[in-house]
């Protein structure tokens, strides 16, 4: 019984991922530089945690280190991040915001709260406040889980 309730709940969380995904786009963000939805999110982790090294980026995202390689090669060409090798152990290379980097991630951000806030206005005042509330019932669930340590 409990298996089946899980096995429903992760179709419901299947089902609107791709479309949250979608109202998060940055399409409406007025830039020349054009970065695709994973040096999106590799912006925005990076954003969060200052520095992290390429390994840890890419276990943070799911993808390999070829893969988050390729990532942060656009990103490092547009100098919106930086890699260097860490002076304490040369076999590690850490990656970091440029200025640049920064006020482009602000601009993003500033841009998709609006975005979202004009997609979320059709919602009645009770119906934000119970989203709200159950929002913050799956982040407990989530924290719960091994899923949470990869939002970190």
């Amino acid at each position: 019984m409990k298996r089946d309730k899980i096995k429903i709940l992760i179709g419901e969380l299947m089902q609107i991922a791709p479309e949250f995904r979608k109202s998060f786009s940055h399409n409406q963000f007025n830039s020349n530089l054009r970065i695709s939805h994973h040096q999106l999110y590799t912006l925005i982790i990076i954003n969060k945690h200052e520095e992290l090294s390429m390994s840890e980026l890419a276990e943070k995202l799911g993808v390999s280190n070829q893969q988050i390689t390729r990532i942060m090669d656009g990103l490092v060409t547009n100098e919106l991040v930086e890699r260097y090798v860490d002076p304490n152990n040369r076999r590690i290379v850490q990656t970091k915001m440029t200025l640049k980097g920064k006020e482009m991630i602000a601009e993003i951000e500033v841009s998709m709260n609006e975005s979202m806030v004009n997609v979320l206005s059709v919602l009645s005042n009770e119906e934000i406040e119970e989203s709200i509330v159950h929002i913050k019932a799956l982040k407990k669930i989530l924290e719960k889980t091994s899923i949470a340590n990869s939002l970190k």
